[in-house]
């Protein structure tokens, strides 16, 4: 008989290692925004991990343009002659002939990491990131080294009357023969440029806390300081609106000038004083556009007076720096955008605003709870400090008190016996009274960038490139536990007698006697760096790391042994934090949101569901792309009529999977890449439809070859 479709259809009670899998929440909202571009009513964004959209309604919402590119970097963008050009990170410069929709990686020079493109007349230059600039005459097909032998990076380029300027990290070099030879502007020796603005015969460059302009097509420069608050601050793009230059800086958001640079002012209003905004564009209609590491887009229809932000279409592609579950919420502690909240295990997810921009705007480093009370350490214009809500995170007070002046990162919170334990920049600080106070402890030699707190009043603190220490008071004294020279540990979760600490670049170490004794973890790489843990009990400790493979590990037996456990994560989806609810594992990554996946005490590792569905489910594949099946999961809260269809970017159906009645439970399809007649389809854009009852939902997927 003929297989027209490997078809593994069994309900996830049967089905070992099928279900469950990491699936994406809704949120939170953001993702991280390289480079912006106008082309007359559409203007397109390209993402740190996920491609290119566009937005074809003044960037109210958008859409992903990026078969091909979906978890690429893309870094800059360029429009010649009907192509559209996306500069990658490593990947060289894709173009494509149809809006973006579908796009064709190059012939050559296909493991450049392209930080800015240009057009000049027939020809595209890419600057690299090493080995200088790279040109192509046939429209993206091939490149040919044009600036070699530049061993420092390529990071902006500009055209000014025909003259290419090419500006790397020590020097800008300028050729008038589009691209054949090139001069040193020397004027600009040792001046790192990020972005050159040019209108006319002025150029504008961004630089580290100044501006360089010339008003002569590139003979003559200047160089114009710029005040902002804080030090290494980077101009990293440079856009006119109304008569005015607006610029992106790396910590402090959008500065305006009106006078052709001379001087600068901060116009952040709605988007916080320190964001770090990488582009910008204005539309057809003069909105202006700034795009933003972590949080996403920003309009403003009034010249930069004020700001709104504006992510819908996005995918969920924020950046998390903490999680925490506690009561019936689980919070996420954003890079940039304070903590959100959900109730509903992250089908949505609500921003918890307070009084101040710290709260509002801050990089949530961690999170914990002690008696019913959330304290996060929370940072904003270089310095962290300590807040605490009582009421679920509605409301947030300052809880800093001892805490030194002008301390730059609280790194980690622990709960031991009745103190709250602080992992600082300036070493170890304990609170024996719920946050009102805080006390520094013997341990303040060093950074710390991680405390934990099992049982018996015992806790454990990392000491970078020395190795763990140990309390057994609370937090309140500490003593050498573990000396390892050179181990970078920088993650630690401990539990009962147990502990558990994750290193750079040197696997995991686990005890079972309250630190006495140290074993190493097995199962992944030794030399892969974990960065996140978390331990739930029954043995159960979950880690992220840098393994591309998997991303996150499990061990059942109480750190001894990991087996790989990121089924269903994205392929650039980097776990950063942990939180884990009486259900579900929470997972949250670096420019991916929030995942979440069934606990395997809860359904077990071989596929045992303890309840039904409560809502119907149609998963993202996975993989995707894929090459040369991929498997499609979803989720019957009661009996349904199903059918389960895949259809061609034409809307024709190509095969149906699933066509009958079936009853409450989870189900997963493989689709091997053929049609109804039992034939291999062609590459592309693909579509899966679930209509179930009266549940219809679709989702895109792309077959690669």
């Amino acid at each position: 008989m003929k297989k027209l479709v490997l078809l593994v259809f069994v309900l996830f009670f049967f089905s070992p290692n099928l279900y469950p899998q990491w699936m994406r929440t809704n949120g939170p909202e953001g993702i991280s925004i390289r480079t912006l571009t106008t082309l007359k009513s559409t203007i397109f964004a390209g993402t740190e991990v996920n491609g290119t959209y566009s937005s074809t309604d003044d960037g109210l919402t958008w859409t992903p343009v990026n078969s091909g590119i979906e978890n690429l970097r893309v870094s800059s963008l360029a429009y010649k002659s009907g192509n559209l050009f996306a500069g990658t990170f490593g990947k060289g410069v894709y173009h494509s002939t149809d809006h973006g929709n579908t796009w064709t990686a190059p012939l050559n020079g296909n493991d450049l990491a392209v930080t800015s493109m240009v057009i000049n007349g027939q020809y595209v230059f890419a600057g690299a990131i090493t080995n200088g600039v790279y040109r192509s005459s046939d429209d993206g097909a091939t490149w040919d080294n044009v600036l070699p032998g530049q061993t420092t990076s390529i990071q902006s380029m500009c055209v000014n009357g025909g003259n290419i300027f090419a500006a790397s990290s020590n020097y800008t070099f300028k050729s008038t023969n589009n691209g054949d030879n090139w001069s040193i502007v020397h004027d600009l020796d040792g001046a790192a440029l990020f972005t050159m603005y040019s209108a006319g015969n002025m150029i504008i460059a961004g630089g580290r806390n100044k501006v360089y302009r010339t008003m002569n097509g590139g003979d003559n420069w200047e160089t114009i300081s710029v005040s902002f608050p804080g030090s290494l601050v980077n101009i990293y793009d440079i856009a006119e609106s109304g008569g005015m230059l607006f610029a992106a800086t790396s910590s402090f958001g959008v500065y305006s000038s009106s006078d052709n640079g001379s001087t600068w002012a901060p116009t952040n209003q709605g988007m916080g004083p320190t964001q770090d905004v990488r582009a910008l564009t204005v539309t057809s209609s003069s909105t202006l556009l700034a795009g933003l590491h972590y949080i996403g887009i920003y309009r403003s229809e009034d010249n930069g007076a004020s700001w709104d932000k504006s992510n819908s279409g996005f995918t969920a592609g924020s950046t998390m720096a903490s999680m925490l579950a506690s009561g019936s919420y689980v919070y996420a502690g954003t890079r940039g955008d304070g903590i959100y909240r959900s109730g509903d295990n992250g089908d949505n997810w609500v921003k918890l605003m307070g009084d101040n921009d710290t709260v509002n705007y801050s990089h949530v480093n961690v999170m914990c709870e002690k008696d019913e009370v959330i304290f996060a350490s929370m940072r904003i214009n270089f310095y962290a400090t300590i807040y605490k809500s009582t009421d679920e995170g509605l409301t947030w007070i300052r809880s800093g008190n001892g805490l030194p002046p002008g301390l730059p990162f609280v790194f980690s919170l622990a709960k031991s016996g009745g103190n709250l334990i602080a992992g600082t920049y300036l070493g170890v600080y304990y609170s024996p009274d719920d946050g009102l106070n805080w006390y520094s402890t013997n341990l303040n030699f060093s950074v710390i960038e991680a405390v934990a707190a099992g049982a018996n009043n015992v806790a454990y603190a990392t000491v970078p490139e020395v190795g763990l220490y140990r309390s057994i008071d609370n937090g309140v004294t500490w003593t050498p536990s573990l000396l390892s020279p050179g181990v970078d540990f920088v993650t630690l979760e401990a539990i009962d007698n147990y502990a558990y600490a994750g290193a750079f670049f040197n696997g995991t170490r686990y005890t079972n006697d309250y630190g006495n004794s140290w074993f190493y973890g097995s199962g992944f790489p030794f030399e892969a760096s974990v960065f996140a843990m978390n331990a739930f009990g029954n043995g159960l400790v979950v880690v992220g790391t840098d393994v591309e493979q998997s991303w996150t590990y499990i061990s059942q037996d109480h750190g001894i042994n990991y087996t790989p456990f990121g089924e269903g994560l994205s392929p650039t989806a980097s776990v950063e934090a942990f939180a884990v609810n009486d259900t579900y594992i929470f997972g949250g990554s670096d420019h991916n949101g929030v995942w979440r996946r069934l606990r395997p005490d809860v359904v077990g590792i071989s596929g045992q569901q303890n309840s039904l569905p409560e809502r119907f489910l149609l998963s993202q594949n996975y993989p995707n792309p894929f090459n040369p099946s991929t498997r499609i999961a979803y989720e019957l809260p009661g009996n349904s009529r199903v059918s389960l269809t895949v259809y061609d970017v034409l809307g024709r159906s190509v095969i149906n999977l699933v066509n009958k009645e079936q009853t409450a439970g989870r189900y997963s399809v493989v689709w091997d890449g053929r049609n109804s007649n039992g034939n291999l389809v062609n590459s592309g854009v693909y579509f899966y439809r679930l209509d179930a009852g009266s549940f219809t939902e679709t989702k895109r997927m792309v077959l690669v070859k």
